[in-house]
């Protein structure tokens, strides 16, 4: 029997939880696995959408976690329009996006990393990574 139905090539395909993935990957890479990027996902039976959480998780803290950004993909069938949500300390901070195509999604992402506010909460990790240290000596 003819095969009817086929897959196209996913493997090339850039999905969104790909692109989170590269990103988290990079940050264990970059910090030398001191600070790790856990991503998450949810769905619930009545809504298509999927929730991408993205975590900045300290193993040496007992895996402290905190919520860095969150991202709502419309529909498994249909991934984009992407919306994102960058976490402040304080919620009036919070910044969004949305996102139509992986190079904008890519782009954007990176404008997050780079943020003034995600600096400042990578800096408060280190610095409470460094009281702790300083503390355990003693």
């Amino acid at each position: 029997m003819t095969k009817i139905w086929e897959f196209e090539d996913l493997e090339k395909r850039e999905t969104v939880y790909k692109v989170i993935l590269k990103f988290a990957n990079s940050l264990r890479d970059d910090t030398n696995g001191v600070i790790e990027g856990i991503v998450t996902e949810t769905t619930t039976e009545n809504n298509p959408e999927i929730v991408y959480g993205f975590y900045l998780t300290v193993p040496k803290l007992r895996n402290y976690s905190y919520r860095l950004f969150e991202f709502r993909q419309s529909s498994i069938v249909e991934p984009y329009t992407v919306y994102a949500t960058l976490y402040a300390k304080d919620p009036i901070n919070n910044q969004f996006f949305e996102s139509n195509t992986v190079p904008d999604f890519e782009r954007k992402l990176l404008g997050w990393i780079k943020n003034p506010i995600t600096k400042l909460v990578m800096q408060s990790i280190k610095v409470h990574m460094d009281i702790m240290d300083e503390y355990q000596k003693d």
